[in-house]
């Protein structure tokens, strides 16, 4: 440190940084302490007040509303992370040689890769829960090499006030970080190893060496860890028996240049803090590194993104009361109200109750009513109204279709849908752009040369297509143990290069992945289903998308219920009803209409060449004409559907013209003959273009 030209010129200087970002978000922290007590069920009323008040009968417990409340709103966005069919919208430029195919194989193999990491789905999760409930988090990584990133809490990660939401390049980036002692060490040593000099050797032994139990929490940035502590019972005794660990902060600063710097500081050294670690320009951009996540636009910076924790907070403190209130109405109803002259009094009054009467000692009946009410209808009524508001507040309310006639038009209920369905696109959409940049960094990371992960190494290899030749021993054995794979070659072998490789994981994330989740497979359904048995859409795409829409209707789901193009028995059933019309056309001579879910090019093929050229060349008119017109059915349905095989099209329009011409000729040819005969006979011409129509 001490150059003039970087950002961070000293230690103190780096503390004072870290620091300044920590305080910037003290107010965010007090927030986020009284969500995590109202979760984890602090009750409505302050125990002391009440007593204070003379209230201490009153019920005081929570009934856990805004976890309630937390907890389905939560889902809604790491349910489509979890299901979507691809965890990547990288794509190959068009026009690249088999760009398609090799698209879909980095896609699988890198869903497949992160999918496969143990922790994936309580990251998504848990990274998920921390921006419903606090409103922002991030997701991190502290090491160079290692591509699983780390859930941060708002309490753990720290940007400067006014940092805008998914600013391009975020300025500066502070990480509260504990190290167990094994696990710096061998940190340590495996980047000595590689070569690096950034860690300050002599520092990290002392650190090492002076770990210690955490120590309980003092400051206001771990006000929520407070609350968390309570709930695990171990603010006292089992908390000081966990493991040793050494307190650390990370420090991320983009320098003039651009390049991000990385400092780690030990604030527990001999003098307060010492640096541990510094690696100048180490990064080119700070989402190598750390990627925000919000859970709205708020006033456009992190610091600003309510959750739905602050959304709903001071509405749940009222239902908490409510629900209360509602439950002291019911125990006390039908009780005796009766009315002292002091409240010293109180302790002597009593009832004296008999086979006839009640008789009250110490005190009179109060009033003309000796009893409290205990209808709870209204209650009730407005328990529902509130958590109906809740569910308003987070977008997680429909509105319902009137079951009953009302002044509230169907057309003003589907305008209400559309807008509600529109809103969850545009905040799903806008938490899956933040995935992508999380995932980007992900794959960027598995597939770097240089990392050290065996995990890595194997997804790079695999990419490469240096498991091809184990996939062609695994055919071979298949191939000696069943006999109908003799004559099946095996499946071609897909890899990547180097240079694709690069070109899709360092394109700009400028697209999420939403429309491979189930909310969007549910709309193409939808549509696919209105589109069933149009003859301009592609009826077999039609059934997958369709297939596709249902809960859980994954790849294999669709391959399992949707018969595959091509496939053989399907195609031996259009030929066979193919042969059944031809009897109908060519013997009988009666024309048979086109259905829309034919296979085209099937019935095509089982009615062009020998048996329409034997009605034509026989003199079959009436047999040739209706063979002929059905064919161009056939042909023009199959365009039109886009299920012709481009290659053939020339060819087939080439045949109809050819067809056409011949029973032309073949029509001349017998208009000549009656003509002739006719003549012989004295009886008036007929042309062959009378005898052809």
């Amino acid at each position: 440190m001490g150059a003039d030209n970087r950002v961070v010129t000293s230690v103190d200087a780096a503390v004072n940084l870290t620091e300044t970002d920590i305080r910037d978000a003290r107010n965010l922290i007090r927030n986020a302490r009284r969500i995590t007590a109202k979760k984890q069920g602090a009750p409505p009323y302050n125990n002391k007040d009440l007593k204070d008040q003379g209230k201490a009968w009153k019920r005081n417990f929570s009934t856990r509303f805004l976890q309630k409340e937390l907890n389905r709103a939560a889902p809604r966005f790491y349910m489509p992370v979890l299901t979507a069919s691809t965890m990547t919208a990288a794509e190959l430029p068009a026009g690249w040689p088999e760009g398609q195919k090799k698209t879909q194989f980095f896609r699988d193999t890198m869903t497949r890769a992160i999918r496969g990491w143990r922790k994936n789905d309580m990251f998504w999760r848990g990274l998920a829960s921390e921006v419903v409930d606090y409103g922002f988090g991030f997701a991190s990584w502290t090491d160079p090499y290692e591509w699983r990133p780390h859930l941060c809490r708002m309490d753990r990660g720290f940007v400067p006030r006014g940092t805008e939401v998914m600013d391009e390049n975020l300025q500066r980036f502070t990480l509260k970080w504990d190290y167990q002692p094994n696990v710096l060490l061998e940190i340590v040593r495996k980047s000595v190893e590689g070569g690096s000099e950034n860690w300050q050797k002599d520092a990290v032994a002392a650190a090492v060496q002076a770990a210690s139990l955490p120590a309980m929490p003092s400051d206001y940035s771990n006000l929520r860890k407070w609350e968390e502590m309570i709930r695990e019972q171990a603010w006292d005794f089992s908390y000081t028996k966990t493991t040793k660990v050494i307190e650390c902060r990370h420090l991320y600063v983009v320098e003039f240049n651009g390049k991000v710097s990385h400092y780690i500081l030990w604030p527990s050294g001999p003098t307060k803090f010492q640096l541990l670690y510094e690696h100048l320009d180490a990064y080119e951009r700070t989402d190598d590194v750390v990627v925000a996540m919000t859970f709205g636009y708020g006033d456009g910076t992190i610091h600003g993104s309510w959750g739905a924790g602050q959304l709903l907070y001071d509405l749940a403190a009222q239902v908490e009361r409510v629900r209360n209130d509602s439950i002291d109405n019911l125990l006390n109803s039908n009780k005796q109200k009766l009315q002292v002259a002091s409240a010293k009094d109180v302790a002597t009054a009593q009832l004296v109750v008999n086979d006839t009467m009640i008789i009250a000692t110490g005190a009179t009946f109060a009033g003309n009513v000796a009893a409290v009410g205990g209808k709870s209808e209204g209650y009730l009524a407005l328990d529902d109204r509130m958590t109906q508001w809740a569910q308003e507040i987070v977008g997680d309310y429909l509105p319902p279709i009137p079951l009953q006639p009302s002044d509230i038009k169907a057309a003003q209920v589907n305008a209400a849908l559309a807008r509600e369905q529109e809103a969850q696109r545009d905040v799903l959409e806008a938490w899956m752009k933040q995935v992508a940049l999380v995932v980007r960094t992900m794959i960027s990371r598995m597939l770097d040369p240089d990392s050290d992960d065996e995990y890595a190494k194997g997804v790079r290899k695999k990419l490469l297509g240096d498991n091809a030749g184990w996939l062609a021993s695994i055919w071979r054995k298949l191939r000696k143990s069943i006999k109908i794979l003799q004559k099946i070659t095996p499946p071609p072998s897909i890899s990547l290069t180097e240079e694709e490789i690069e070109i899709l994981i360092n394109q700009p994330v400028i697209q999420s992945v939403t429309d491979f989740t189930e909310y969007a497979a549910s709309q193409r359904a939808q549509f696919a289903s209105s589109v069933m048995g149009n003859p301009l859409f592609n009826q077999s795409a039609a059934a997958r998308y369709m297939a596709a829409g249902v809960p859980g209707g994954g790849d294999s789901f669709v391959e399992s219920i949707v018969v595959p193009d091509g496939d053989i028995t399907t195609i031996t059933a259009q030929q066979r009803q193919q042969q059944i019309e031809n009897t109908t056309m060519l013997v009988t001579g009666e024309p048979v209409q086109v259905v829309v879910t034919d296979n085209h090019y099937v019935h095509w093929q089982g009615l062009a060449g020998k048996p329409i050229e034997d009605a034509i060349n026989g003199g079959l008119m009436q047999a040739a004409v209706a063979g002929l017109t059905h064919l161009a059915a056939h042909y023009a349905a199959g365009v039109s559907q886009k299920t012709w095989p481009p290659d053939q099209i020339n060819e087939a329009k080439a045949t109809l013209a050819r067809y056409q011409r011949a029973m032309e000729e073949k029509a001349k040819e017998q208009a000549a003959a009656q003509q002739q005969q006719f003549a012989e006979q004295g009886a008036p011409q007929i042309s062959g273009q009378q005898l052809a129509g």
